[in-house]
């Protein structure tokens, strides 16, 4: 190993509010055992989780890199047994929601290394973390059926381009993004299920997946989707209490899926052979990156309603010295 963890100095940006952020020095942190893998990172995604904390935020302290949670870059540092060694591309999870700093502490378990894809930059990779959360929550999921996605953002189109490729018959019911979610051969339905008593017609799905972010009323919107006996996955992590309709899913008998990606390393395995047989995956999904010194723009990009948005990142420059020079890339 590398010298110790807490000796390596780092900058991280911290978040001030609305969505303000300020650079500072730090240590990298060093948990008990010294067992965590440290990453340079290459791309910060900004997944709609890292929103929903922040709007979910009530004041308080707020730790350094926070909050960020997809990383891709290359191992600096690594424990003897851990699998990894210095100079390993790897992408997964940002240990704690901090990746936004010029050193990310990860766990072994919610990393792996990759060789990249033909034909794909790098940067394009940060396709699999979120892939593997889709890979992770459709092996919970009904393989056979009709299915709607409620939401056409980068992970509602996410989940819609996958099961495609399965030969599903797929449905996006979303406001704003008409044309990506046809260009790539998926049915669009124009509906706002956060409107009072929207629903979304005469459409039945035996798989309705929710990847707006635990409203009350966008399940409820999701559930008047489901056949009897169909299946509700609410997807993503809850920033705040929210109802299930339970009336209603009682009344159509249905299951409901919910939770966190477990297993995450073979996840990532999944997700990294999906896109080795099908890089077509990572077409027109990042679709902007700002560098470090311009998070603010990048999380308000990444909250936008704008048709032609889809992922958004932070893109670390190898001297973040010079982050203030570089020009947001589209």
């Amino acid at each position: 190993m590398a010298p110790s963890d807490a000796a390596i100095a780092m900058r991280a940006l911290r978040w001030t509010g609305d969505p303000g952020f300020a650079f500072e020095e730090h240590p990298v942190p060093a948990p008990a055992g010294g067992d965590r893998v440290i990453v340079a990172p290459v791309l910060s995604g900004i997944c709609g989780s890292d929103i929903g904390a922040m709007r979910a935020w009530r004041g308080g302290d707020v730790v350094p890199g926070w909050p960020s949670h997809e990383i891709l870059g290359t191992v600096v540092s690594a424990p003897a047994r851990s699998g990894f060694a210095a100079g390993d591309r790897v992408v997964g999870w940002a240990g704690d929601f901090r990746g936004l700093t010029t050193l990310v502490a990860c766990d072994p378990a919610e990393l792996i290394a990759f060789e990249p894809v033909d034909g794909l930059g790098l940067p394009e990779h940060i396709i699999l973390q979120p892939l593997a959360c889709v890979e992770h929550a459709l092996r919970r999921l009904p393989s056979r059926g009709d299915v709607a996605i409620v939401g056409g953002g980068a992970i509602g189109g996410l989940f819609a381009r996958r099961l495609r490729l399965d030969g599903r018959r797929v449905v996006v019911y979303d406001t704003v993004r008409r044309e990506y979610i046809r260009h790539h051969g998926i049915g669009y339905r124009e509906a706002d299920a956060t409107a009072p008593r929207a629903t979304g017609g005469q459409d039945r799905f035996e798989t309705v997946i929710e990847c707006i972010g635990h409203d009350a009323r966008t399940i409820a919107f999701a559930a008047g989707l489901l056949v009897d006996g169909g299946t509700l996955s609410v997807f993503g992590i809850p920033a705040a209490p929210s109802a299930l309709p339970a009336h209603e899913l009682f009344e159509r008998n249905a299951t409901v899926a919910l939770g966190v990606t477990t297993g995450p390393a073979r996840a990532l395995e999944d997700a990294c052979e999906t896109l080795r047989k099908h890089p077509g995956l990572a077409e027109g999904y990042l679709t902007t990156t700002y560098p470090p010194g311009r998070a603010e723009e990048a999380y308000r990009a990444a909250t936008a309603a704008d048709p032609g948005r889809c992922k958004v990142g932070i893109r670390w420059p190898a001297d973040t010295e010079q982050e203030h020079d570089e020009q947001a890339s589209d």
